[in-house]
């Protein structure tokens, strides 16, 4: 807790993420660590927080208590060493919880200090926190300096009797975030700065620095901001049952912060991931079948696997179309391919069947958040399933997952109002993502309808120079569906490509539209 993050031109102090799912406002106060207090000097260089200093503050499950029931508490930062200039405009960001034995609710109130090289008080903000008595809820807050100087020091101080929680205390000079732009940082489970993960709102891709830190102008067709996930942590689970690695955007908020969970041993050698083209789910009735069929199959042969498995979809996830209103079905898919369901992680691909409900009486239209009817109808999916293009790193492979169809109007959700391409922003995204990834990687691309020219099967826009991208790579694969049938193809029989880019079409999840237990051409339903 209270580990400190040294970041150029600015200053992060980030503790260990808290977890208060199991926490409650009656919990026993004999756990608690004083941090401060002469004996527990060890504890404070273990947590790193050897420069800190504070009177009745205690060290908790991935958070700092402050104050006790008869006691003020205060907790002191290191100064402010790294402001270069004196005089600059800081801001500081923390997270605050109420405290309250009782379990009633209270108004709490905290004051962020700055404290000269006197140990004067030089400014002061007064913050008040709502108190949630045996409901704990943790509350982003925030306070602003002018005239910091570089030897200030910062002091969080509550009232006696009245003692909070703190966690993710982060400090900057706000000339290094410009007004247009959102920040964060990303650490481990130790509360360790995790540098050089690529963070992205699916337009622009930014690296994290050696602290940890991101900085970046979002597009205003952001929906999600996110991170690639690192080969050497492992793949968060969030409460849906999905890959937790992004995080709603929203144009209210600047601050965009996550933990990640390093492996122990480092990064897999190998894994197994699975393809699941066209589920394809058009009614209750074959939701109920992918449910009682693929589910416990998937699971049961995960289970029997000695290597570690990764899932993800190639599109089609469920049956939109026509006159019926099948958006709902979303949410029957994610919670069925939940990774303790399904025995993995499953990521998602969006298909031209996962379109959102529209037809000439409800036509898609732009809105403030969607520029145009493209991105409008791409909405529902990401709402239910997250990112539409986002990458994921596992052993020595670096894994993309992109939508690959776009509709020509915006009252036409028939197949014939689709042309398969990739648009100029999301080309541009890809050669940002790419750029990040050595040359000696594997990659695999994931997308719904095939590369391979074929008529109009991988007929589109950016099509070549997507595969140009994957031929810089040692290896590179995509895998994808839509045909109902299964069909591999080598690029390099019709390329001068320098290495092999093979493409593996797979046979759809639903087989002949879930009215049988195989595909087309005899291949059995599955993945």
């Amino acid at each position: 807790c209270g580990v400190k993050v040294s970041l150029p031109k600015s200053a992060t102090y980030s503790s260990l993420d808290a977890t208060i799912s199991n926490w409650s406002a009656t919990s026993n106060p004999a756990y608690d660590i004083d941090l401060f207090y002469f004996t527990k000097s060890t504890m404070k260089s273990i947590l790193g927080i050897n420069d800190w200093e504070g009177e009745y503050a205690y060290q908790r499950p991935g958070y700092i208590r402050l104050g006790s029931s008869s006691n003020a508490g205060v907790l002191y930062t290191p100064a402010t060493q790294l402001i270069e200039e004196d005089g600059c405009e800081v801001i500081v960001n923390f997270d605050a919880c109420q405290f309250n034995l009782s379990g009633d609710s209270a108004t709490e109130r905290i004051k962020v200090q700055i404290i000269d090289e006197k140990g004067s008080v030089a400014e002061e903000v007064s913050i008040e926190i709502s108190g949630y008595g045996d409901s704990p809820t943790w509350v982003s807050l925030s306070a602003t300096f002018q005239a910091v100087k570089s030897v200030y020091k910062f002091a969080f101080v509550t009232e006696a009797g009245h003692p909070l929680c703190l966690d993710n205390i982060h400090i900057y000079r706000s000339s290094d975030i410009p007004d247009n732009e959102i920040f964060g940082h990303l650490i481990d489970q130790y509360g360790k700065p995790v540098a050089g993960v690529a963070v992205s709102d699916g337009f622009t891709v930014v690296q994290t620095n050696n602290m940890g830190f991101f900085h970046f102008k979002p597009s205003s067709d952001a929906y999600y901001i996110f991170y690639s996930v690192p080969a050497e942590c492992n793949v968060t689970i969030d409460s849906k049952g999905r890959p937790g690695f992004f995080q709603r955007y929203k144009s209210s908020q600047k601050e965009y912060n996550f933990t990640l969970s390093k492996r122990t041993g480092g990064r897999e050698r190998e894994c197994l991931l699975f393809g699941f083209a066209d589920p394809q789910t058009g009614s209750d009735a074959a939701v109920a079948r992918f449910k009682a069929q693929v589910v416990p199959e998937v699971k049961a042969y995960a289970q029997a696997q000695s290597l570690p498995c990764y899932g993800i979809t190639l599109g089609d996830i469920i049956s939109m179309g026509g006159s019926t209103n099948e958006e709902y079905m979303f949410y029957d898919m994610r919670d069925a391919m939940h990774a303790d369901k399904m025995g993995m992680p499953v990521f998602q691909v969006m298909g031209n069947h996962d379109n959102c409900f529209m037809n000439k009486n409800y036509p898609a239209k732009p809105d403030a958040t969607s520029s145009n009817f493209n991105l409008k109808i791409q909405r529902p999916f990401e709402d239910a399933m997250g990112p539409i293009n986002y990458s994921f790193n596992r052993a020595d492979a670096h894994i993309v997952g992109m939508r690959n169809i776009q509709w020509l109007t915006g009252d036409n959700c028939a197949t014939a109002n689709t042309k398969t391409c990739f648009t100029k922003e999301q080309y541009e995204w890809l050669v940002a993502d790419l750029s990040l990834v050595p040359k000696t990687k594997m990659v695999i691309l994931g997308v719904h309808i095939p590369l391979y020219n074929n008529g109009r099967v991988g007929d589109g826009t950016y099509r070549q120079e997507v595969l140009n991208l994957l031929d810089q790579f040692a290896e590179a694969h995509v895998i994808s569906g839509h045909l109902h049938y299964q069909h591999n193809y080598d690029h390099t029989r019709v390329s001068s490509s320098k290495h092999k880019i093979y493409e593996h079409a797979q046979a759809a999840v639903n087989g002949a539209s879930w009215t049988s237990n195989i595909n087309g051409d005899g291949v059995p339903n599955g993945y």
